[in-house]
């Protein structure tokens, strides 16, 4: 995982000191290297877990070659691949190996409909400096955490809501409603809010834009039925799952000896490959089932591949 953050105030100086405490507060998301953008009215913060290309070419806030572009990317588009083989035919080009690059080059191509073509899980914040615009999505499924407030014409957004606590424009004060529905149902995403009243949650499969004419949020996919597939209902279904989270889409995988950026990651799946596949939902320490990897798991990028035991000698959930 990465951290990202930023404040978009048009018309008013660069909060940069703010939002680099913000991305201070996300230091334990992404011990790889920080970085951060400044312009008139925006101010963007990161904290970068490598995954796709090692190098300094992936670093971020990204820029597009001219400088137009500024983009803070949280998750992995797993087609990047096919879509920067289509990018490169429509005469883009690239100049580093990432799935970041390619999700500014969709952005230049496609603009907002870009996200439509994504295979993955994402939340990332684009700053569009000629059009005076901040364009940020999330991915369908909401795997990846987007959380924003909106102070008139002040937008500030973060991975997680702790990021806010380094803003001094936002007070965080507990909002009694989600409180309560969760104490009492155990509600926790059915509604935009959060536990801090002003702090909201970008949707899954919705995406975000604010600029001149304030605050304005779309959906771009939702679950639709369709006929049953033909030929063994569970083989399908296991093909439609399985597929798209292989490693065989290019994650350059942080085991003992970190493969070359950029490189293909190798077929097999020996034990110093590190897996991506999803694996079956673990048993929470409740006992219902949960959405965590088993406690043996080996988590791409997370401990180098160990497996982390507590002092109890429990393994870590």
């Amino acid at each position: 995982m990465c951290g990202i953050c930023g404040i978009v105030a048009l018309g008013r100086p660069p909060e940069a000191e703010t939002v680099e405490r913000m991305a201070a507060e996300l230091d334990h998301r992404g011990p790889d290297g920080p970085g951060s953008f400044a312009a008139e009215g925006v101010a963007l913060g990161f904290r970068r877990l490598a995954i796709i290309d090692l190098s300094d070419a992936g670093d971020q806030p990204f820029a597009s070659e001219d400088g137009a572009l500024r983009l803070v990317h949280n998750g992995e588009v797993y087609n990047y691949r096919e879509l920067r083989r289509e990018l490169d035919a429509k005469g883009h080009r690239f100049r580093s190996a990432t799935d970041t690059e390619v999700i500014l080059a969709a952005y230049r191509e496609w603009g907002e409909r870009c996200v439509e073509r994504f295979n993955g899980m994402w939340a990332f914040a684009l700053w569009d400096g000629p059009r005076r615009r901040l364009f940020a999505s999330r991915d369908r499924f909401g795997v990846k955490p987007f959380y924003y407030r909106l102070d008139g014409d002040r937008l500030a957004f973060a991975s997680e809501p702790r990021a806010f606590r380094a803003d001094p424009q936002a007070r965080l004060e507990p909002n009694p409603r989600a409180v309560r529905e969760y104490l009492e149902q155990a509600y926790l995403d059915h509604t935009e809010e959060t536990f801090f009243a002003g702090v909201r949650k970008l949707p899954p499969a919705h995406s975000l834009v604010f600029d001149e004419h304030g605050l304005r949020i779309e959906r771009y996919w939702r679950l639709e039925p369709h006929d049953p597939p033909a030929g063994d209902p569970a083989e399908a279904v296991r093909e439609l799952f399985l597929t798209p989270s292989a490693c065989a889409y290019g994650a350059t995988c942080r085991s003992g000896r970190p493969s070359r950026a950029g490189s293909t990651p190798p077929r097999s799946r020996s034990a110093s490959t590190t897996s991506c596949a999803p694996r079956p939902r673990a048993r929470s320490r409740w006992g219902r089932a949960s959405g965590r990897s088993p406690p043996t798991a080996r988590c791409r990028g997370s401990t180098g591949g160990r497996t982390r035991t507590p002092p109890t000698g429990r393994p870590a959930p």
